[in-house]
């Protein structure tokens, strides 16, 4: 993975969003996965590399709500829309292919998580886009 493909995987996501729900994402799983891709793109522009582009629950959720605080019932609910966008994401892999060819973008985005560096109390998860490079004989 490198910062190019992980730039176009975000930026994928959000042409997907808008052209599937339209200009609000109606369901928070896709608002999360369009919380994700912004943060991914801030975070390039910021010169973060593409392993560091990685968020916790509490960041995916105060992105997608208007809250100002997080409680553990909220990382529940943010676990639960999560887990709904890895299962249905991948539902919609042959539109993220055609929405990357028509924009000559070279990866479509993949949702993944995975436990923060280090060990003990301090471990939490981590929720990230990952590019799925496309063949670009397509």
């Amino acid at each position: 993975m490198d910062s190019d493909q992980l730039k176009d995987a975000a930026l994928c996501a959000l042409k997907f969003i808008e052209i599937y729900t339209g200009k609000d994402a109606k369901t928070k799983r896709y608002k999360a996965l369009r919380a994700l891709a912004e943060m991914t793109l801030k975070d390039l522009e910021r010169g973060k590399l593409d392993n560091e582009c990685k968020y916790t629950a509490q960041d995916v959720f105060l992105s997608v709500t208007s809250s100002k605080s997080f409680e553990d019932s909220d990382k529940r609910n943010v676990n639960r829309f999560l887990k709904d966008l890895h299962d249905v994401l991948p539902t919609h892999e042959a539109m993220l292919k055609q929405i990357a060819i028509d924009n000559n973008l070279v990866a479509i985005p993949t949702y993944n998580f995975g436990a923060s560096v280090g060990n003990g109390a301090g471990v939490y998860t981590e929720h990230f886009i990952t590019p799925l490079v496309r063949d670009l004989d397509d």
